[in-house]
């Protein structure tokens, strides 16, 4: 059999020729889940020139369509000859053959519709090495940010949060109401009523609480910045011609965006590469210089996975333009990140690679559909490294981030 690759944007064409039988139905399959992976969620399958389709051939495409169906793709088969088409008809699968038809919108829809773009402003942006687009909530308010704890005192005592469905949070600490979770604080994000933290008791793997619609989770701050405020839409991003976006571009064109001078941000993205660190000591346990040398080497963990170990990641993040109002409040809590004026403080919790819908709905139902699909593997805070031999900055492919305008709240 020979399929012959046609790829067009978004959309991957395969003209197939010949027999779809045992021998070749696992390389069609690998064959469509190597074009999703590329980020082509749209799959058609030009089948005039197959002469004969097997019952593996049959399963082959369930699958496939099956794949394309998680990404909430489109999956249809084209022009397929008397015999295939005779063949599906007998198995019930005639409705993967596509016919073309324009959907006819209701006058009730299309009063919706317009409803919404009065409200909404359109997103088309271009980056260095990426594009945007979606729509932003034109009359969104401002998410509030404010530092808890204070960075420089580690032995002060962890402060009681509870993490709600609009808080994203990003720190140090634990999961729990009780005192004595500061002992094992580490790595720490929330956003949309999930809660996550590496422990820095010896455990190999984040705990995590997803807490019911509308209620709010317990946790133990160290020290941490909180966004408190509602998330826009969903903003897509996309890599142009395969090249990886850095992080510190992601950061620099979510603020253009927003049009502010701070954002929150949550993102759910494919990573080429994930540069950062992990805490093995909670900061009380670290003594009094934890970042000296060679005492670093026993207090963090730092990694960088590269293009052979592809993951999926939930990214937190608050970020900010040097020399506004908000970086300077809150410049006990932020990094640069890249070298224009970005600075950030974000974490993330790492999956195993699963591609991602393109067509994504509100970060909660996104965040539910990741966690039934596999569990975290790690959390680290995300470094930029800019040294000559330095580790570098996290790479991703493309993703869909919720981001609100921030600003920081004024000192009581």
């Amino acid at each position: 059999m020979e399929i012959r690759r046609e790829a067009r944007e978004s959309t991957a064409r395969l003209v197939l020729a010949g027999r779809l039988d045992a021998s070749w139905a696992d390389h069609l399959v690998d064959t469509v889940a190597a074009e999703v992976r590329e980020g082509r969620h749209a799959i058609e399958l030009e089948m005039s020139g197959v002469e004969f389709l097997s019952s593996a051939g049959i399963r082959a495409l369930l699958r496939s369509q099956r794949q394309v169906a998680a990404v909430r793709g489109s999956f249809a088969l084209l022009a397929p000859s008397a015999m295939v088409r005779g063949v599906l008809k007998t198995a019930g699968l005639s409705a993967l053959v596509r016919v073309d038809a324009a959907p006819v919108e209701s006058p009730k829809a299309e009063a919706r519709d317009a409803k919404a773009a009065a409200s909404t402003r359109a997103i088309a942006h271009r980056g260095p090495n990426c594009d945007w687009s979606g729509a932003l909530d034109v009359d969104a308010p401002l998410a509030r940010l404010a530092p808890r704890g204070e960075p420089d005192r580690p032995d002060a005592p962890a402060l009681a949060i509870d993490c709600g469905p609009e808080d994203l949070v990003v720190g140090i600490g634990a999961l729990g109401s009780d005192e004595r979770a500061a002992a094992r604080a580490g790595e720490f994000l929330a956003a949309v009523g999930l809660a996550a933290a590496m422990p820095t008791d010896g455990a190999r793997l984040p705990d995590y609480v997803l807490a019911p619609a509308g209620t709010a989770v317990e946790a133990r701050l160290v020290h941490a910045l909180r966004a408190r405020g509602g998330l826009s839409r969903p903003l897509r991003f996309e890599s142009r011609d395969g090249r990886p976006v850095p992080l510190s571009e992601l950061l620099s064109s979510i603020l253009d965006i927003v049009g502010g001078e701070a954002a929150a941000c949550v993102l759910l993205v494919e990573c080429a590469e994930l540069v950062g660190a992990t805490l093995l000591k909670s900061p009380g346990a670290a003594g009094a210089e934890p970042h000296g040398w060679p005492q670093v080497r026993d207090n963090y963990s730092c990694t960088t996975e590269k293009l052979g170990e592809p993951r999926t990641a939930l990214v937190v993040v608050v970020a900010a333009r040097a020399g506004g109002a908000s970086a300077a409040k809150l410049s006990a809590q932020l990094r640069a990140h890249g070298r224009d004026g970005i600075l950030a403080h974000a974490h993330a919790l790492v999956f195993p690679y699963r591609p991602l819908p393109k067509l994504q709905g509100a970060a909660r139902t996104s965040l539910e559909e990741q966690l039934a699909a596999s569990q975290p593997l790690s959390l680290l805070h995300l470094l930029h490294d800019d040294r000559e031999d330095g580790l570098g900055e996290s790479l991703f492919l493309r993703g869909t981030a919720w981001v609100a305008r921030a600003a920081a709240e004024e000192a009581p």
